[in-house]
């Protein structure tokens, strides 16, 4: 046999063999979470009232992955109303934050894998009536079991609400905004650069919205008023489901034809 022809072969052997090395270590040690699922909005509706501790309105839910975040913006009389619960279609959301300032206060809601269809979001506010708007946007794509991030939260008196919240590249942040009118003077609220508005309403002494922003290493949500008033200001990032592929069995999960004996993390 030709002496090239062997070192040829041998050569080919190398390298096949480098290749399966460096498929096995991707394999083993590239982590599954790696591919992640998109966080999309589903929908988002809002409710108004006035002069009630319990109040409701419908929304409706589709898509996988789902999870629904309510936000409610409302006049506390000097702290003595709070949000006591709140519902959809019966099952009970979970309280994640909430920020008071002087006599308004914003609070933050979540249920994750909330039922597909149409439901009444139901409000439940504890010390006697109030007035405020309330929202609530569905989301699809997103980890059933860690949703959320770490929420930040935030008041002052000025015209410009801001927060930072840290988050990531496949993520979504989400905020929810009170501000207090003033007496009317102050009507009005618009969005910071780069978000996006999810609901923006006024009732009575008291405005309520909220606003999306694509994931970074860092995200600030900012909102600038139409005069100088108290607000307070929550948000907080959510987190993409994990990729179909993440649920294949660990013993049938291959790259370049070879096998992730790793299993699950």
């Amino acid at each position: 046999m030709n002496i090239n022809t062997i070192d040829n072969n041998q050569n080919k052997k190398i390298s096949f063999a480098v290749i399966a090395l460096v498929a096995l270590a991707l394999a083993l040690y590239l982590p599954q979470e790696f591919i992640k699922a998109a966080v999309t909005r589903d929908t988002s509706t809002t409710g108004s009232f006035i002069g009630t501790s319990n109040f409701s309105w419908t929304h409706a839910v589709s898509g996988t992955d789902r999870l629904l975040v309510v936000g409610i913006s409302y006049y506390n009389f000097n702290g003595s109303r709070v949000v006591s619960s709140v519902s959809f279609g019966g099952t009970a959301l979970t309280k994640l934050d909430s920020f008071q300032q002087s006599n308004v206060t914003t609070e933050l809601w979540y249920l994750t894998a909330p039922a597909v269809g149409s439901s009444s979001i139901s409000v439940s506010i504890a010390g006697g009536t109030s007035f405020g708007i309330a929202g609530a946007t569905s989301w699809t794509g997103v980890h059933q079991t860690t949703p959320l991030g770490t929420p930040v939260s935030l008041g002052g008196n000025s015209r410009t609400p801001a927060v930072t919240v840290t988050s990531a590249q496949e993520e979504i942040v989400q905020d929810i905004l009170v501000w207090d009118r003033d007496v009317l003077s102050v009507p009005s609220a618009t969005i910071g650069v780069n978000q996006s508005q999810l609901w923006l309403g006024t009732n009575g002494y008291v405005g309520g919205a909220s606003s999306q922003e694509t994931g970074s290493g860092s995200v600030t949500m900012s909102w600038n008023l139409s005069g100088v008033t108290d607000w307070a200001l929550i948000a907080v990032s959510i987190k993409p489901a994990l990729a179909a592929a993440d649920t294949v069995p660990p013993d049938q999960i291959s790259l370049f034809g070879v096998t992730n004996f790793r299993g699950r993390e």
